[in-house]
């Protein structure tokens, strides 16, 4: 007779006998219709699934076949980003000011010295939005009975190269002015976009206009060249390079069509943010005698009034994974060299 210990041993081996097979089971299933579906059939796929511990592979399909990886490269940064940075980190945007207050006036800079924040002013992720931003500044200086700005407010992009080195050189130059092509820079400003509304011409002509801007792009010199069509999908293509002042608009749009908006790169956010900044600003009540420099921030003597943090890393991480935000991998890529 068998002992009752090991008939319930044989039981339990038979049920995780069974788990394994009804596991299997489903995969191969899951994979014949994977491969069976017809948008697959008629694209490319591939794969290697491996057990992490002994390195065997598991299963495959194509897997010496080379592929264009795409967005999926964004896991690597962002699961390198948390075992080298770890969950908790965030970036740092310094607000400094340097000088003296004598009646109501600041006698010296406001600076703004970034770390390359890629979600500062963008309302992603679950940070500040950029108007909270510009008037959390604002506040800072008003509680502080200041009215007038005797210098320059200066904006330090430094953290990462302020340079060609904003973009990949690889980048194609259709990409560059949209927004899924913004470079990522050492203080960057609302995702690094704006956006343009644009009305379709009622005739068979170029006549399509302008209809807005975002404010933080109003001091971009947009050129117009979107044609009109009878019968025609919307296709516009925003042409532009980092440090550039205008910003070609080309494509057709579809002739009586609905207004509509397109998302663009901002070709220098740290600038955007400091014009911005100042009309904001003066906006509020608060003069500001000098002008919006991009330098390095004279640190010596200077006072940090206001440290804007990001979310954590944790945030960041899944703004990238869940929305593939090119932007936010960009910069942890690039804090992770820089560090």
């Amino acid at each position: 007779m068998i002992p009752a210990w090991m008939r319930i041993s044989l039981l339990i081996a038979c049920w995780f006998c069974f788990i394994e097979a009804s596991a299997q089971s489903t995969f191969v299933q899951a994979r014949e219709r994977l491969l069976n579906n017809a948008a697959v059939q008629r694209g490319q796929v591939s794969w290697s699934f491996r057990d992490i511990a002994s390195g065997q592979e598991l299963d495959a399909h194509q897997s010496n076949k080379l592929m264009v990886p795409a967005s999926v490269l964004k896991t690597f940064t962002t699961a390198l980003a948390l075992t080298k940075l770890q969950g908790t980190f965030a970036f740092e945007t310094k607000v400094l000011v340097k000088g003296k207050i004598k009646r109501s006036s600041l006698r010296g800079d406001l600076m703004v010295i970034g770390s390359g924040d890629p979600s500062f002013g963008s309302g992603l992720a679950g940070s500040m939005p950029g108007d909270s931003v510009l008037a959390q500044i604002s506040r800072m200086l008003s509680e502080a009975g200041i009215e007038r700005i005797v210098g320059d407010l200066v904006i330090d992009p430094f953290a990462f190269p302020y340079d060609h080195r904003v973009i990949s050189p690889s980048w194609i130059w259709e990409d560059l002015g949209n927004y899924y092509g913004a470079g990522a820079f050492g203080l960057n400003w609302r995702n690094n976009e704006f956006t343009v509304t644009i009305e379709p011409a009622k005739n068979h002509d170029n006549s399509c206009r302008i209809a807005s801007v975002s404010n933080w792009a109003k001091h971009l010199e947009l050129v117009n060249k979107i044609n009109s069509a009878y019968d025609t999908e919307e296709d516009v293509y925003l042409f532009s390079a980092p440090f550039a002042s205008k910003v070609f608009l080309s494509g057709i749009v579809k002739r009586r069509g609905e207004t509509f908006t397109e998302r663009g790169a901002l070709p220098d956010p740290p600038l955007a943010f400091g014009l911005e900044l100042k009309e904001y600003l003066e906006t509020h009540g608060v003069k500001v005698d000098g002008d919006v420099k991009i330098a390095a921030a004279e640190t010596s003597n200077a006072q940090v009034w206001k440290v804007f943090r990001s979310p954590d890393l944790r945030a960041l991480v899944s703004e990238v994974n869940q929305n593939s935000n090119n932007l936010f991998a960009e910069c942890l890529g690039k804090k992770l060299g820089y560090a």
